[in-house]
């Protein structure tokens, strides 16, 4: 929710020229970034799941998300600012601007629905759903922002009306929190999930930075795909360590309590060997 209010940054002179002059090349590092996730989702899908059900969810999920982008192109969007300049007619964008705030509130309560059980599958899962489903909204939020302009809303009202659309993750979560409940979900979400991470990925994300590429600009492209994908093997990296850690402490702690409570119980069965030892001699010693 608080990724959508980053269109802001745009209204600054020097980042607001950067972004929207390289915003091509941030959608190529967001393309790395899910590329490493859809890869962790696949992976847990297939140890959750048989291979077979594995597979037909991932594709169920992959088909859902093409036949959404087929009814609705507003579904995902990374219009550069340039598409359309000052001069167009704002009344003509405003419908176009509306079905945006749509769409995007409906691709909201999916990321919803896929955080839920990426946390519930791992930590690490969890932290690197999170951080590409971020980085994707945030390509999208300023692109959208762009639009919402054009079609002649004010900085204040384009940013509340995003924060609106953005607030449906919640009821994402709140269905997915739901959902997991019943068992054998579990699995069956985050293989959903996999699957429209990676029709996100080859259908929408790299066709548009491919669609972009001019000349030696291909190796920049790839650049920041790379980056992004080092960047998210890196907090996986760091995240699996903390976790690991973290559970190895406590391991330890109940591991020293284990052999702190046989070292109690094995000093009260000397002392009671002791005292009938005492016993036994000194009725030995009356008779």
């Amino acid at each position: 929710m608080l990724a959508s209010l980053i269109g802001v940054i745009t209204l600054w002179k020097t980042i607001g020229q950067w972004v929207s002059k390289h915003i091509t090349l941030l959608v190529s590092l967001s393309a790395g970034v899910l590329a490493v996730v859809s890869y962790g989702l696949l992976t847990e899908s297939f140890e959750l799941l048989p291979a077979p059900e594995a597979i037909i969810w991932i594709a169920v999920g992959a088909t859902v998300i093409l036949l959404i982008s087929r009814i609705s192109p507003e579904y995902h969007h990374h219009h550069h600012h340039d598409d359309c300049q000052d001069d167009c007619d704002q009344q003509e964008n405003r419908p176009h601007a509306f079905r945006i705030l749509v769409a995007d509130a409906v691709h909201n309560i999916s990321d919803g629905i896929i955080l839920v059980p990426a946390y519930l599958a791992s930590f690490e899962l969890g932290i690197a759903v999170t951080i590409g489903v971020l980085i994707h909204e945030m390509m999208q939020e300023i692109s959208e922002f762009f639009i919402l302009k054009q079609a002649g809303l004010s900085t204040q009202q384009a940013l509340a009306r995003n924060f609106l659309a953005s607030s449906t993750i919640l009821v994402g979560v709140a269905i997915s929190i739901v959902l997991t409940q019943v068992a054998g979900l579990e699995g069956v979400l985050i293989a959903l999930s996999a699957g429209a991470f990676i029709a996100v990925l080859f259908a929408d994300i790299i066709p548009h930075s491919l669609g972009t590429v001019r000349g030696m600009h291909l190796l920049k492209h790839l650049a920041f795909a790379v980056v992004g994908m080092v960047a998210m093997f890196g907090v996986n990296s760091v995240t699996a360590d903390t976790h690991v850690h973290s559970g190895g402490h406590a391991h330890g702690d109940e591991h020293g309590h284990h052999e702190e409570h046989e070292d109690e119980h094995d000093h009260i069965e000397e002392d009671h060997d002791e005292e009938g030892h005492d016993e036994h001699e000194d009725e030995h010693h009356d008779h």
